[in-house]
């Protein structure tokens, strides 16, 4: 399993796509981008986002609510099983993707440090 962001994802070759399953993990998909096979808006922080970005919380607000969210997810299904099962299934490496680049503050990061937290596995960056 890797994360990445919708615009680097897209700037793979077709041959490098196919190594992957790519999984939306935002709120919403940019318009252009079509790649995905599937969207998960149960694991995006739809909820927190637009306080976010209306300045009602801060970043560290928002990582504290993120991750008492996933925590509730994990309640019900671990997170990672979750997809390591899609893995199988699909045989393919599942990648997670949303909107910032590796330089931004983005709750893929907060979820990877999750399931790093919850499972002992380091999920990496997509190269």
């Amino acid at each position: 399993m890797k994360t990445s962001y919708f615009s680097k994802f897209s700037r793979l070759s077709d041959e490098e796509k196919e190594k992957y399953y790519p999984i939306a993990i935002s709120t919403t998909i940019p318009n252009w981008y079509s790649d995905y096979k599937e969207h998960h808006t149960f694991i995006s922080p739809k909820d927190i986002l637009p306080r976010y970005r209306k300045g009602e919380i801060d970043w560290e607000q928002y990582a504290t609510e993120y991750m008492a969210f996933l925590n509730r997810l994990e309640e019900i299904q671990s997170i990672y099983e979750f997809y390591s099962k899609i893995e199988i299934e699909e045989e393919k490496e599942v990648v997670l993707l949303c909107y910032e680049a590796n330089d931004k503050p983005c709750h893929r990061h907060l979820l990877t440090d999750f399931i790093r937290e919850k499972n002992n596995i380091i999920i990496k960056e997509l190269s």
